[in-house]
């Protein structure tokens, strides 16, 4: 080397090592470590702040919600609830804004900024109540996994955002007289809350709820469990298919709730199993719209009683 720092030795400089798919595959195992290191800690906190999730049991022959107060409340705060389940349940056959087919239903679902109710029982806010909750004709489901105050709550944001402003003539504040004399008494338990405990089955509007329940039989062995979820999984159709992968997943993650669940199944109603999918711990499950648990109960339910 010469005073002036140049080597005329003519042996070639060290090449500095570098290769990015080595960089690519250490940034993603870095990525993949702070992913595992978050989810585990935000599930870890879940359980001190929240609790053990747990899939709800209903109670029998307990006392309904108060239709009366239900009805009378229509404040802003319910209204903006309505709104939520309304996007939830209903926008994919009535539309967005409630004057649409986006699912090309038939027969056609009403338009509420220019149609009647199709019920005979007419347009009152308890006449909205039962329709929900008991379903109309060949193409309205029934919402009964829906809790009582959601159904309400739903009626009166379409009844007051919509219908009252636009469209007057099927506006009634009251129901009719044949149909109010139907509203049970506050406390009672009326023919579609009956063997529901509301206060124990409902969950808030909240995307992770937890639910208790009193066992009433020691939970299954978790191998009958997976061969029951196996039994559930044959033949599920697009909708149904992934609602049972997230259910699988959640079954792999806390097997306890898999089994009470499957106890729930084996002498439950749909509606009793679709609420306690409702209340899952898991997010897809728990925002899914009501008419999609309702076929995914009756599909776990008819697996339950699958012998062998």
């Amino acid at each position: 080397m010469d005073n002036h720092g140049h080597d005329h030795s003519g042996a070639p400089e060290p090449r500095e090592f570098s290769n990015p798919i080595l960089w690519t595959v250490g940034l993603v195992a870095i990525m993949g470590a702070l992913a595992w290191v978050f989810f585990h800690y935000l599930q870890v906190g879940g359980h001190h702040v929240i609790g053990e999730p747990k899939f709800a049991m209903p109670s029998k022959g307990v006392a309904g919600p108060d239709h009366a107060a239900l009805i009378a409340n229509r404040s802003p705060e319910v209204l903006d609830r309505g709104e939520i389940v309304y996007s939830k349940n209903c926008a994919s056959c009535h539309g967005p804004n409630g004057d649409s087919n986006p699912s090309g239903t038939k027969p056609e679902p009403r338009h509420f900024r220019t149609e009647g109710m199709k019920s005979p029982l007419g347009d009152g806010p308890y006449a909205w109540y039962k329709v929900l909750t008991e379903g109309y004709g060949a193409a309205m489901p029934a919402f009964r996994s829906l809790p009582p105050a959601d159904r309400y709550a739903v009626s009166h944001f379409i009844r007051e955002r919509w219908i009252k402003p636009a469209n007057a003539p099927f506006y009634a504040d009251k129901d009719k007289d044949e149909v109010a004399k139907q509203i049970p008494a506050a406390g009672s338990a009326g023919a579609s809350e009956a063997k529901i405990d509301v206060a124990k089955i409902v969950p808030p509007p909240a995307v992770y709820t937890v639910m208790a329940r009193s066992a009433a039989a020691d939970a299954p062995n978790r191998s009958a469990t997976a061969a029951w979820l196996d039994k559930a999984n044959d033949g599920a159709d697009q909708v149904e298919a992934p609602l049972m992968e997230r259910l699988n997943e959640l079954a792999r993650h806390r097997p306890g709730d898999a089994d009470r669940l499957l106890a729930l199944a084996r002498g439950g109603t749909v509606d009793e199993v679709a609420k306690a999918l409702a209340a899952s711990p898991d997010p897809v499950l728990a925002l899914a719209r009501a008419a999609d648990l309702n076929r995914l109960a009756a599909r776990l339910i008819a697996a339950a009683s699958v012998k062998g």
